[in-house]
């Protein structure tokens, strides 16, 4: 295991856990109100169509590789014997676990996959309930998302912060310390 690839890992684990905080983040206080904002039947039928679009590969990449990526960075470290690095990408990955993809899988999708059931006939009242319904136990769950990846990743720099400050002072207790100089060297022959 080279330093190099544990540094590497532990950015990149950083990065794609704040870019899912970012991503549902955006979604919170951005696109749900807007869609609010919006008649229901439209709403829904936005909806419809963005969680069409968001079945991709750059998206896949991203949410799936999150906890991968910080597993590893995990595991290199573990190697290394950086032992509270490791250990906190380790708690990293599991609050994304718990946080951003259980919730997703157990509440996010279900509700999606009954909003993609909704007809586009019937008028404004029924869309009306539906919508509703749907934005607020979605965003409420979508904002607990944002909130947890954000969370995995102060977890990530938070123990690579105090594992850098305990070498740096392990570094500082065995470096030799230097005498003071004196005005005139004991042995120099003054004038």
């Amino acid at each position: 295991m080279s330093e190099t690839s544990a540094k590497t890992a532990l950015v990149l684990a950083t990065l794609l856990n704040g870019t899912m905080a970012g991503f549902f983040y955006a979604f919170s206080v951005s696109v749900m109100p807007g869609l609010d904002a919006a008649r229901p039947a439209a709403a829904i039928e936005a909806m419809q169509e963005i969680n069409r679009a968001i079945r991709n590969p750059v998206f896949f990449a991203s949410f799936f590789l999150t906890p991968v990526v910080t597993a590893a960075a995990a595991a290199l470290y573990w190697r290394a014997g950086v032992g509270m690095t490791a250990l906190s990408a380790a708690l990293a990955a599991l609050v994304y676990l718990a946080g951003a993809m259980a919730p997703t899988v157990l509440v996010n999708v279900p509700l999606n996959e009954a909003l993609a059931a909704f007809p586009h006939v019937g008028g404004e009242m029924p869309a009306a309930d539906t919508w509703q319904s749907y934005s607020a136990s979605w965003t409420g769950w979508n904002t607990a998302r944002a909130g947890f990846c954000l969370l995995a990743m102060l977890i990530v720099l938070a123990g690579h912060a105090s594992e850098t400050n305990a070498a740096k002072a392990r570094t500082s207790t065995r470096a030799p310390r230097s005498k003071p100089v004196s005005a005139a060297a004991p042995d120099c022959p003054r004038p």
